[in-house]
């Protein structure tokens, strides 16, 4: 098997922005390490992570959270010709959509693969075609306004969608890992695709673990009901838990999870 690496390129805006893409070659680096996979295939996924443009900015306050902020990362497989792109677009006070496109195979020579240009990441056409949603969420409702920094009241007004199932999931693995998905789980093959963009999350996969379903950052993301997210990554990546009941795992629109 031939290990293929990439270069890594990217266009990036500002010290808050350097700082998001130190956070995904960190995030991806320390999901692919608890795989079973080794350092040298660590090291050839890792190559194949390539952020292609970062424009993000924090709220200022001193419980800093995240206000606007675009990625757009392509993710090649080291195995095959393939590769996945994703694209997170985050929007203040909590509006969040994490999206993805396959290459299944790439291109031929003869064929361009366009990257939407910097200035038409955050309302582009080009976004669509291909694309499939992870999840969506967004505030729909602010009923008493509060200040930056502070925890959103609880009558704010959440509506969230989840788009990724455990085909997609199992395809996400194939797509990226090729034949070294044996060492990797479908948990592990989802989150690392979540932190090509800078998106962290702590997932519970047992009822005797002590750490809840939470959402790992700096600046910090606000994206409603963290639960909500894990349910439904558990469900996508086949895992269940005795405590976690089966309605609760769906689309929760127009709820208020605050």
């Amino acid at each position: 098997m031939v290990l293929c690496a990439g270069a890594r390129a990217s266009r990036v805006h500002g010290d808050v922005s350097e700082n998001l893409l130190d956070t995904i070659n960190y995030a991806t680096r320390s999901i692919l390490e608890r795989t079973g996979l080794t350092a040298e295939e660590q090291a050839a996924v890792s190559d194949g992570v390539l952020p292609q443009g970062v424009d993000a900015e924090d709220d200022g306050g001193d419980c800093v959270r995240w206000k606007d902020v675009t990625v757009l990362t392509r993710t090649f497989s080291p195995t095959r010709p393939a590769m996945i792109d994703v694209r997170l677009r985050y929007r203040e006070r909590g509006n969040l959509n994490i999206s993805y496109r396959i290459h299944n195979p790439l291109p031929s020579t003869h064929e361009r693969l366009k990257t939407p240009h910097v200035h038409s990441w955050k309302d582009s056409p080009e976004w669509s075609g291909g694309w499939r949603s992870v999840f969506h969420v967004e505030v729909t409702e602010i009923r008493r306004k509060y200040r930056h920094g502070q925890r959103p009241p609880k009558n704010v007004h959440w509506r969230s969608s989840w788009g990724m199932n455990e085909t997609d999931a199992k395809q996400v693995r194939d797509v990226l890992f090729g034949p070294l998905g044996d060492k990797v789980s479908i948990l592990d093959a989802v989150l690392f695709l979540l932190t090509t963009v800078g998106f962290r999350m702590n997932v519970r996969t047992g009822d005797g673990e002590r750490f809840r379903d939470s959402v790992d950052g700096d600046p910090l993301w606000e994206v409603g009901d963290e639960k909500w997210l894990g349910r439904n990554i558990r469900k996508a990546c086949g895992i269940s838990i005795a405590d976690e009941k089966e309605d609760e795992v769906e689309s929760d629109d127009d709820a208020y999870c605050y």
